[in-house]
């Protein structure tokens, strides 16, 4: 979403697609059908973009406290925080 919030007019036109197949069904219909679901190719392209950038990103991302992986038991791993105090 953080990605969406920087651009705005990807996010409204995503909502409009949605809202217009929303409207075509009937009313009793609960879920998406399969149908739907490809009828929004948009979306779909959105998604994919959100993935990808979220991917590149989070090559940056760094631990803020130290974090322990399986720590209780013998060869867990530990994850240094922003300080670098984990052994």
């Amino acid at each position: 979403m953080v990605h969406l919030t920087e651009h705005p007019e990807a996010l409204k036109k995503a909502k409009d697609v949605q809202e217009e197949i929303i409207k075509r069904r009937p009313s009793n219909q609960k879920g998406l059908s399969l149908k739907e679901i490809k009828q929004m190719e948009y979306l779909a392209k959105v998604i994919d973009e959100m993935l990808r950038m979220t991917t590149i990103f989070s090559l940056f991302r760094e631990a803020k406290v130290d974090v322990s992986i399986n720590g209780n038991f013998e060869g867990g791993h530990e994850i240094p925080g922003k300080d670098g105090a984990a052994t």
